[in-house]
């Protein structure tokens, strides 16, 4: 199969980027993802690549180039990362992931992390990050705000 490793073209991977997003669990539509993806464009440290497969989107990741305050350097946080359920192993996760591993390099960034829901479905997932050299290293915590 010839996988094409680019970055997005918002205007014509809406809707294939809007399914993979639905997806990972989160509810969507295209207008508004469309909207989030044009302000995070304008952002230099946002980036956005994709596996495209007969004129499709079938994975993306988006990664963003962060400053630490913990350590010196930069670190690049993996903020999405999926596969098409229909195109799953068949190397493509780790063309991507060596996509932003080789990013990494190229720019002397030492770390790379991302984040994993603990769900037993995504225990696949968690072997896979692992096999690539990824480490389960904390417990990360969110909060929904409420606003009066």
């Amino acid at each position: 199969m010839n996988f094409i490793l680019r970055p997005i073209n918002l205007e014509q991977d809406i809707e294939d980027i809007t399914n993979l997003t639905k997806q990972l669990g989160y509810p969507t539509n295209a207008e508004n993802l469309y909207d989030r993806f044009k302000i995070i464009s304008f952002d230099k440290n946002y980036h956005t690549l994709a596996v495209e497969f007969d004129h499709h989107i079938i994975a993306y990741t988006g990664f963003i180039r962060l400053k630490s305050w913990e350590i010196d350097g930069e670190f690049i946080k993996i903020q999405v990362f999926v596969v098409d359920e229909n195109y799953r192993s068949q190397g493509i996760g780790r063309l991507l992931l060596n996509a932003v591993e080789n990013f990494a390099k190229e720019h002397q960034i030492f770390r790379i992390l991302l984040n994993s829901s603990n769900r037993p479905e995504r225990e696949i997932a968690h072997k896979f990050y692992k096999d690539l050299g990824f480490e389960a290293k904390s417990i990360g915590f969110h909060k929904w705000v409420k606003f009066l």
